[in-house]
């Protein structure tokens, strides 16, 4: 087995499974007796874990359809006891979350592009409500799958990756899409040949380290008893459940990132970092540690 990422052989592996919420939505309910055996890897050259059964595109599609709608929370529920109703809809209103992210891009962008962004661009931005003023002062476009509406006023939606090719954008953003991507430097490479070489790019991921020592602990994570979404008493149910499991069971994230990691996908696939770090986003459910950065082509 080689590195996703560099290619390196120093992979150090855990033996897991498939988690039962993703074998039901994407095998069915039928399915979840039986155990999808998979490994959590780890390279130790360049850091990037990532789970060795990657997901074809029709089983992506399967997982993601009717994302956070009703009937993925009563599924979702029925095996993760911890996401309720309250919990779903929480997520899909965070309107904090989103104006943290726009803090943080603009945070980056102020300090990395030294360009009027007039043409930009958010690739997988769902709805377009990422955008602030200062990114795309002349057009704001976003692409995604889900050809759900836009949001606001003045964003556009290109339906089509080819259409994609035909403009000229200044800024291309792509957010908490990575983690969830099978082949990242295919996707990386979907990325660079819709930009230009004064294109800039904003790529923001989770940090992730899912080696961390007590990741799982109910101690480690006990802010969340705190939070008036979470039931307590099914944290403490979900916690103790996680004890009888393999370790981490292959979820909805199936790359996680360090600043390395993340360095060593950008530079591997023709891009120039121009800066990264990781910043903290805070959201109704509690703060997260992402990794923001900004990059051009070489």
């Amino acid at each position: 087995m080689k590195c996703m990422i560099c290619g390196s052989s120093k992979i150090r592996t855990v033996q897991t499974k498939i988690s039962d919420f993703l074998v039901a939505k994407i095998f069915g309910e039928n399915e979840v007796k039986n155990t999808h055996v998979t490994n959590l890897c780890h390279c130790e050259e360049c850091t990037f874990s990532f789970y060795e059964r990657r997901l074809t595109d029709e089983e992506s599609d399967r997982l993601y359809e009717g994302y956070r709608g009703t009937e993925y929370q009563k599924l979702r529920e029925k095996y993760d006891c911890w996401y309720t109703e309250k919990i779903n809809d929480a997520m899909n209103n965070d309107s904090m979350a989103i104006k943290e992210q726009q803090r943080v891009i603009e945070k980056m962008v102020k300090k990395n592009v030294p360009i009027d962004i007039r043409i930009a661009l958010d690739y997988g931005g769902n709805k377009g409500d990422t955008f602030t003023e200062m990114l795309g002062t002349e057009e704001k476009y976003v692409y995604d799958i889900s050809e759900v509406p836009v949001c606001r006023g003045g964003v556009k939606r290109i339906g089509s990756y080819q259409e994609l090719l035909g403009y000229h954008f200044d800024f291309i953003m792509c957010n908490m899409t990575l983690e969830h991507v099978s082949y990242p430097k295919d996707f990386m490479k979907l990325l660079y040949d819709i930009g230009s070489e004064d294109t800039y790019y904003y790529i923001e991921v989770p940090s992730e380290d899912p080696f961390a020592k007590d990741k799982f602990s109910l101690m480690k994570n006990v802010e969340l008893l705190f939070n008036p979404n979470y039931s307590n008493v099914r944290l403490i149910k979900h916690y103790l459940h996680l004890k009888g499991q393999p370790y981490m069971p292959m979820s909805e994230h199936v790359n996680f990132y360090t600043p390395k990691a993340m360095k060593t996908l950008v530079e591997h696939n023709g891009f120039d970092v121009v800066d990264i770090r990781e910043n903290y986003e805070k959201g109704v459910l509690g703060k997260n540690k992402v990794l923001s950065i900004i990059c051009k082509k070489i």
